[in-house]
């Protein structure tokens, strides 16, 4: 629970002062430990911190595969696996709003150390929606490559939906989301025919 307690103290402060504003002591005060109790759990800041990237990526990407699943297993069609992706991804960011603060400073300014932790997670997400699309798209004929140019064209369709959720209201999102969608099942029925 301790440690628990620390990595959400840790979640707050960096989500709202960054890494350099979240000091230890800081820290230990949230959780409501002293500050040399977080070194019972981690060896110093920065072995903090990793584990707190580590724990909220792969948080965002259980939630997304978890959601997945479902349009796996009902045998549903692309569409209503990418509206499913851009709901799910869209519901997330909306329920978690430490997580998404702390992973917009993440991605704007990631600490040093961050930078593998990220760019690991980033290439296991889209290793995993090229397969899932592989799955989805098993009676196509398209490449290897096609599957990840389509994967990469999500992957960017959700980066603007996933900024446009820190601005805009539901209706415009909604709308935003739809012309995305419609862009990435327009290339994909040229690339089908």
């Amino acid at each position: 629970m301790t440690k628990d307690n620390i990595l959400n103290s840790a979640l707050q402060l960096y989500a709202t002062e960054g890494y350099h504003g979240a000091s230890m002591a800081k820290i230990a005060k949230g959780a409501g430990i002293k500050a040399a109790s977080i070194y019972f759990f981690f060896k110093n800041k920065e072995a903090l911190f990793q584990e707190l990237f580590q724990h909220v990526l792969m948080e965002h990407f259980a939630y997304v595969r978890r959601s997945m699943e479902h349009v796996l297993k009902s045998g549903e069609d692309v569409e209503t696996m990418i509206r499913t992706l851009f709901s799910t991804v869209s519901d997330y960011h909306r329920r978690h709003a430490a997580e998404t603060r702390a992973y917009i400073a993440l991605v704007t300014a990631p600490p040093i150390m961050a930078q593998p932790i990220l760019k690991n997670h980033m290439q296991s997400f889209d290793q995993w929606l090229t397969s899932t699309l592989a799955l989805i798209l098993k009676e196509e004929c398209l490449s290897t490559q096609e599957y990840e140019t389509i994967s990469e064209l999500i992957v960017l369709q959700m980066d603007g939906l996933f900024w446009e959720l820190n601005f805009y209201d539901d209706e415009k999102i909604k709308k935003q989301t739809d012309v995305a969608i419609h862009f990435i099942l327009f290339y994909l029925k040229q690339l089908q025919d």
